[in-house]
């Protein structure tokens, strides 16, 4: 029993020595442990240690550079100011030297200028006289000219009414030839609801011989006849005055070439131009433009007026020149100087100017404003002649 005990008792103090000696090895391995660790805190300490003393002296030696710098800057600055300073006394010296030879300049110039003034005194003075003069000179040439405008407006009223007359006849034979060209044409429309087969061939034949004739007027080359319109003043005319001139009456060959009698070409001018084809847009700027506007208005011009360069205008079939004198629109016409009222030129020509661009329709084939281009701009128009007026 007691024997057993004490076996028992000495396994129990080997066990707890080999507890005891367990414990004691973990003791000191995690001693071990531990004192690694605070080694390598050390060590670690040391480093940033290290790295704030460095971070001290760049931070050191940063500043002692920025001071360096911030010296060289005031250095600077001052020679530029210095610099500065000296370029400025130089500048207005420069100045006080440019105001002086300035000031000597105006003092020449005020001379010059005075001097001139002189002599545009005495040569206005001159001027006035030779003015004078010329103003005596015109008011005699008014006078005559006056008396001959007299005389040439009741020449042109006398024209204006025997114009108006002949129209107005014209007018009433165009009429009683419309009321029955509108009764055959219902004439004929009877007839088509009867004869529609028949009217289809007629009117093949006739487009095959439109066909033909338009290619026989393209291989004519015909030539326009023009005379010398030549308008004599009531005596007391300058003798360096001469006519324009206009296009004459078709002949009876052209027009036999045109396969139309007179009446039948008035009644295509009446139609073409019952109503403006082209507008006239006048140049506000331009006083020629704005009286010729005017002029349209009054007379209730329907033919194609054109601006073609500075003075020079398309009116109808005619280049003419115009010119503004003592408020009249007037146009130039001869190589004399001589000039001609422009209402007086339409109302005396207006059945010519019309005529003139059917003509060159009709020759040419081609349309109007083809015929008004080629005008205005000089170009050949097919079978036809272009005239002009200088």
């Amino acid at each position: 029993m007691i024997k057993a005990n004490r076996e028992r008792d000495e396994d129990l103090d080997r066990q707890r020595q080999i507890r005891l000696n367990k414990e004691q090895k973990e003791f000191d391995d995690e001693l071990e442990r531990i004192r690694r660790e605070t080694e390598a805190q050390v060590d670690k300490a040391k480093k940033i240690q290290i790295q704030i003393q460095k971070q001290r002296d760049d931070a050191q030696r940063t500043k002692e550079e920025q001071e360096k710098n911030e010296i060289e800057m005031i250095r600077k600055y001052k020679l530029d100011r210095e610099e500065t300073l000296r370029r400025r006394r130089e500048l207005e010296e420069q100045e006080n030297t440019e105001r002086i030879r300035i000031k000597k300049r105006d003092e020449a110039e005020e001379q010059e200028r005075l001097r001139l003034i002189k002599i545009a005194n005495e040569e206005t003075l001159k001027l006035r006289q030779r003015l004078n003069e010329l103003k005596e000179q015109e008011t005699i040439k008014i006078s005559k000219i006056r008396q001959m405008e007299e005389e040439e407006a009741l020449r042109v009223q006398k024209l204006a009414e025997e114009e108006a007359a002949v129209m107005l006849a014209r007018l009433r034979a165009v009429e009683e030839e419309e009321a029955e060209r509108r009764k055959q044409k219902r004439i004929k429309a009877l007839e088509q609801e009867l004869y529609q087969q028949k009217l289809k061939n007629l009117k093949r034949a006739e487009l095959e011989a439109e066909r033909l004739k338009s290619n026989h007027f393209k291989m004519i080359n015909s030539k326009r006849l023009y005379t010398t319109y030549n308008n004599e003043y009531i005596s007391g005319i300058d003798a360096d005055l001469t006519g324009a001139q206009y296009d004459e009456p078709l002949a009876d060959e052209e027009m036999d070439v045109l396969g139309l009698n007179e009446d039948e070409l008035d009644i295509q001018c009446d139609e073409l131009f019952m109503t403006p084809p082209i507008i006239f847009k006048p140049n506000k700027n331009i006083d020629i433009d704005v009286m010729l506007a005017k002029a349209i208005k009054e007379l209730k011009i329907t033919l194609p007026i054109v601006h073609i360069k500075e003075a020079c205008y398309l009116v109808g079939s005619q280049r003419i020149n115009m010119v503004i004198k003592r408020d009249q629109l007037l146009m130039k016409r001869g190589g004399g100087g001589g000039a001609e009222n422009f209402q007086e030129f339409y109302l005396t020509n207006k059945r010519q100017l019309e005529r003139g661009l059917v003509v060159h329709m009709i020759k040419s084939g081609e349309s109007l404003e083809y015929v008004i281009d080629a005008l205005a701009n000089g170009k050949k128009i097919k079978n036809s002649t272009v005239t002009t007026i200088t």
